[in-house]
């Protein structure tokens, strides 16, 4: 149930916190680089109604790792359509992974213990964010630089590859979202 809660949300964070100096970088105010954010609602607007939720967990990872990658061939003087492509690339796996793990603990939860299930997937998230705040303050420690955004995006890319082979390792996720009627 929490195989997303603890990956996502580190490379979520510090994608997020990367892409921050970046856009000042680029003289980009902050009402201009919400292209993360608007790709994340518009592929979440996208696959609401789909209730499955592996294909969600695998697609979003994958693309995940594609945008981790990426990071490392930002520079100083890489034009701003890049920026904007990548923005847009981490959206995808914002919106995916977060829609897939709030669907879960719903489908896979006892229904008495619901109430837990989502706590476990909140306080998992927060390790998370824990791991995130850790990894951007040393790779950051002196400011924002390539150096430190190669680094950090080599470790992003780890991070989102286990969380791909875990997503694509846990047949249980499967049959999250399926009908009773049509798993059997």
């Amino acid at each position: 149930m929490i195989v997303g809660s603890i990956p996502s949300p580190i490379n979520s964070s510090m994608l997020a916190v990367a892409l921050i100096p970046i856009g000042r970088a680029f003289d980009v105010p902050p009402t201009r680089s919400a292209i993360r954010r608007t790709t994340a609602i518009g592929v979440t607007a996208l696959t609401r109604r789909r209730s499955r939720v592996r294909g969600k967990l695998v697609v979003g990872a994958l693309f995940q790792c594609l945008g981790c990658a990426a990071l490392s061939l930002l520079r100083a003087d890489s034009p701003l359509w890049l920026l904007i492509a990548l923005s847009a690339v981490v959206g995808i796996p914002h919106g995916l992974i977060g829609l897939a793990n709030q669907h879960t603990p719903f489908a896979q939860a006892d229904p008495a213990r619901i109430g837990s299930s989502a706590g476990l997937r909140r306080t998992f998230m927060y390790i998370g964010a824990l791991f995130a705040a850790v990894a951007t303050a040393a790779f950051f420690r002196y400011g924002a630089t390539s150096s430190g955004l190669h680094g950090m995006a080599w470790v992003l890319v780890g991070v989102a590859a286990v969380f791909l082979v875990l997503c694509a390792a846990d047949r249980s996720q499967g049959c999250v979202g399926t009908p009773p009627d049509a798993s059997g």
